[in-house]
């Protein structure tokens, strides 16, 4: 009896994680859409990117501090899901640290 209560609630979670799932749905529209849409309406700008094997990352900010995460995969056949977004970005103004040549790194 208790491996059934053990179950159904099991099920119940897992019923309800993907409910949840569900009810946010992925922002993805082509990527020039996107990318106008960002400038246009929030005044954003490309700042950084960056590849992750082969998704590429964009991050779009504005000088009012809003940002956007972008994800572009070649699977996706060019559209662009925005993967969030929110407020107070700041450059922090640090720089790469200084490597000597012929240093192990």
């Amino acid at each position: 009896m208790i491996t059934m209560i053990r179950i159904a609630l099991l099920l119940l979670l897992v019923m309800c994680g993907v409910a949840q799932a569900q009810s946010v749905p992925a922002i993805c529209q082509p990527h020039g859409v996107v990318k106008e849409k960002l400038e246009r309406q929030y005044g954003e700008v490309l700042v950084a990117m960056g590849l992750a094997g082969t998704a590429l990352f964009e991050v779009y900010a504005s000088e009012a501090g809003t940002f956007t995460v972008l994800l572009t995969r070649p699977e996706m056949r060019g559209l662009s899901c925005i993967q969030g977004a929110g407020q107070d970005f700041i450059l922090t103004g640090n720089e790469y640290p200084k490597v000597k040549k012929g240093s192990p790194s």
